[in-house]
């Protein structure tokens, strides 16, 4: 299965992301879909390379993206009421620049 079905481009705030939280691989930002406030969990720039900073391999960085699609089709498939509910996901204009979209 592949992400591109749950694509979201019409999404405010990714310019101007307002933190509220962060973990080692990534953090996650207030954002809105259609007028609907979500929250988007996205990788670090160090991890993936992005504006000349460099923290892992080119295999380590395949890696982490792919454990991050993994992550995001994974919950394209849960539906529980004590699960954060998937919205879809948001491509950027680089590789590996992929935005997590929930609730």
């Amino acid at each position: 299965m592949e992400l591109g079905q749950y694509s979201i481009s019409n999404i405010e705030g990714l310019e101007n992301f307002r933190e509220r939280g962060r973990g080692c691989y990534g953090a996650v930002y207030e954002v809105r879909v259609n007028g609907v406030p979500c929250i988007a969990k996205r990788i670090h720039n160090i991890l993936l390379g992005r504006e000349g900073e460099v923290a892992v391999s080119r295999e380590e960085k395949e890696a982490i993206i792919a454990k991050f699609r993994e992550e995001c089709l994974t919950l394209s498939k849960l539906r529980h009421p004590n699960i954060v509910q998937f919205m879809g996901v948001h491509f950027g204009k680089d590789e590996g620049d992929i935005t997590l979209i929930m609730e």
